[in-house]
């Protein structure tokens, strides 16, 4: 779990740098900037190399919360619509 949680921490360091990259910009402007377009690229892969390194148990458990919690938001959204 130890790994898990360095891995985590990973991610979480790579997201904080994208929205430090992308704070004060619109989309036009962030589609003219090529240097910052190619950092936030190299941090998203940067994170999707780190989720490869979860353990499978860890993946498998938040697999199945995020499920638990679609299913209460479809029941939530269709309670809301009657």
């Amino acid at each position: 779990m130890l790994r898990d949680e360095v891995v985590l921490q990973d991610i979480v360091n790579a997201a904080r740098l994208v929205m430090d990259f992308i704070q004060e910009y619109d989309k036009p402007t962030f589609l003219d900037d090529w240097k910052t377009r190619s950092a936030v690229l190299y941090q998203l892969t940067v994170i999707g190399e780190a989720v490869k390194r979860l353990s499978k148990e860890f993946r498998a458990a938040i697999l199945k919360s995020l499920g638990l919690l679609l299913q209460e938001c479809e029941i939530i959204s269709f309670t809301v619509m009657i």
